[in-house]
């Protein structure tokens, strides 16, 4: 079943990769930091390298990369100044905007293999393995 999960993940990326990467230069990485933040901003690379399950590195460096673009903005926590807040800029969100729906044909183009019933059988038992995955392993 891993290599499985991993086929599949590596399958889905590439083809989220020629969409986010067609006319913007962005990997799946920066997409997923991307939607990420939509979802979760403001926070810091910490949360989101914790959240994806990405490398803090990966995540350092595609945080460079989309404020550099103008598609982040990273202010210095005034509590914490160690830390670093992110955001989506407003051209951030309009990107996120404007690929989301392929993005969205892409998941649709996945689950067609599958009738309503599996699908929503699908997404629950994702939701409980992606939950199950963002806990420590508990050894015997």
């Amino acid at each position: 079943m891993p290599f499985q999960l991993a086929v599949v993940a590596n399958r889905l990326n590439l083809a989220l990769l020629k969409i986010v990467n067609r006319e913007h230069d962005l990997r799946t990485k920066e997409w997923r930091m991307l939607t990420t933040l939509e979802r979760f901003q403001p926070c810091s690379a910490l949360k989101i390298a914790q959240m994806t399950a990405m490398d803090p590195a990966r995540v350092s460096r595609a945080q460079t990369k989309l404020v550099k673009l103008g598609l982040v903005d990273a202010v210095t926590d005034t509590v914490d100044r160690r830390r670093v807040v992110l955001s989506l800029t407003e051209e951030g969100q309009g990107l996120i905007d404007e690929l989301t729906p392929e993005a969205l044909e892409t998941e649709d183009w996945l689950l067609e293999t599958l009738d309503k019933r599996e699908q929503a059988d699908f997404k629950v038992l994702m939701s409980k393995l992606f939950n199950a995955t963002g806990k420590e392993k508990r050894d015997a």
